[in-house]
């Protein structure tokens, strides 16, 4: 990775781990952040209804955030650790048709999956790696012809909570973009704003 700054990212280093280490202490027994305190943010929609205990959209922003760390100090562990955990996020989350939004724990402690299944959850599996059109073909097909700004003038999945343009939208512009689909990046772009 060439830096802009020379240094740069040897001198963030212990930052860095140290807002890693933050984190850690949110981790569960299978890795996954739970009960986070404070504010969760995931977007303008419905889909901030759904951030405890367990939220899969910020789990999977974690896989990411570790992946980077991974990248920038040659951290094989985390590396691996950060695939773990976008599987273990596939197992948890994933309903057979799309992945829900959180999970609760319930009475005798043990976390359940939730029905609550949001479009944005659906685009942050696929910005993050945590889902690929390989491994969800009939999912990533539902996201590229049923989803965004078709939705407006359609009924398409109305148990599947719509996204708002921060940041629903928005990755979903990107999804299309990184695949090539700029048509309908045009389209939805002309539809959303």
């Amino acid at each position: 990775m060439k830096e802009l700054i020379p240094g740069t990212v040897d001198a963030a280093k212990e930052k860095v781990y140290k807002l890693y280490d933050f984190f850690r202490k949110f981790e569960n027994a299978d890795g996954l952040l739970e009960k986070l305190e404070s504010w969760v943010f995931v977007e303008w929609s419905e889909a901030n209804s759904f951030v405890q205990d367990i939220n899969y959209p910020s789990n999977m922003l974690y896989s990411v955030f570790i992946d980077a760390i991974a990248e920038l100090y040659d951290d094989k562990e985390l590396h691996e650790k950060a695939d773990k955990l976008r599987e273990t996020i596939r197992t948890h989350a994933f309903d057979g048709e799309f992945f829900c939004d959180n999970a609760v724990y319930d009475e005798t402690g043990v976390a359940v999956r939730t029905g609550n299944r949001t479009e944005t959850c659906q685009y942050y599996a696929f910005f993050t790696g945590t889902a690929t059109k390989d491994m969800y073909p009939g999912l990533y097909d539902k996201l590229v012809n049923e989803f965004g700004s078709v939705r407006k003038t359609q009924d398409n999945y109305p148990d599947v909570y719509p996204s708002n343009a921060f940041i629903g939208n928005y990755l979903r512009l990107e999804i299309l973009f990184k695949d090539g689909l700029y048509e309908k990046v045009v389209d939805d772009i002309r539809n959303f704003f």
